[in-house]
This record gives structure tokens, sequence and C-alpha cells, in this order.
């Protein structure tokens, strides 16, 4: 773990699609009664610095608190092995997630045009927003 709380690991593929994060709980895990809240996807070229892809999942648990967990993959420039980064958070106020979110681009350099906000909020099952995120052609990201 690095200074950040940061897991890294360099034994790490490329993720495929979304749906690889959330099948099975792979990353986010999720009990019944709990729905996903938001989905942040931040693709960036960085241009002579390689390449780097960032997603945050977050849910909202039983008693209305935030839970996230943010993965971030890494090529840079020159390198052979990618890098990547997870990070978790619990019980998170909904009010405070704005701006942990804007910390966590800001840690990570994302341009706003590289940011792409999928709130699945207004759904009111697991079922229902997975079903929207198929239907919308989110789940291939």
């Amino acid at each position: 773990m690095d200074e950040n709380g940061l897991e890294e690991r360099n034994d790490v593929q490329r993720p495929q699609n979304l749906f690889c994060d959330l099948e099975g709980n792979a990353l986010l895990h999720i009990e019944p009664g709990e729905r996903l809240y938001r989905i942040y996807l931040l693709k960036s070229p960085r241009r002579g610095e390689g390449y780097s892809e960032h997603r945050i999942l977050t849910k909202e648990t039983r008693d209305g608190s935030l839970e996230l967990v943010s993965f971030a993959f890494v090529i840079a420039s020159g390198a052979e092995t990618p890098t990547s980064y997870t990070a978790r958070a619990c019980d998170v106020p909904p009010k405070n997630l704005d701006h942990l979110i804007e910390r966590i681009l800001s840690d990570a350099s994302i341009e706003p045009d590289d940011i792409h906000v999928i709130d699945l909020s207004h759904l009111t099952s697991l079922d229902k927003q997975l079903q929207f995120l198929q239907q919308q052609g989110n789940l291939e990201i």
C-alpha cells in the first residue's frame, strides 16, 4: 500500500468491461436490499505519458450511507507492465460524496472531458439498474 492507502499491483489485466466489475460482486459486494448509486468512468489517454483508466463504483447501503470502490489502471509511457490501484471507502454520507469524488479526480489529474457519470440513484432496485445499464450499452465500457 502506498501513502494514500492505495494497493499497488503489477499483475493485473486491463479491465474488459463494466459488467465484469459488477458480475459476482467482483469489486463491490452488493447485499440484498442494497443498490448501485453512481458509476464514474474516467479514461485518459495521457499524451506522451501512457494511458490511465479509472472506475469508481458507488452503492447505497440499507442504512442510506454510501460505499465506494475506486479502481485505477495505469500504463506508464514505455512500461511493459500495467499497474493498478484499488481503494475503498465505507459509510460515506451522501452529502460528502461529491467532495470525495473531486478529491479522487484531483489526485488522479483527470480532465473534466474524460469523465462519464452514470447516475442510477433514481432506479429502485439492482435488477432495474443492471437492466438500464444493459439497455444503454454501458456494460461494455
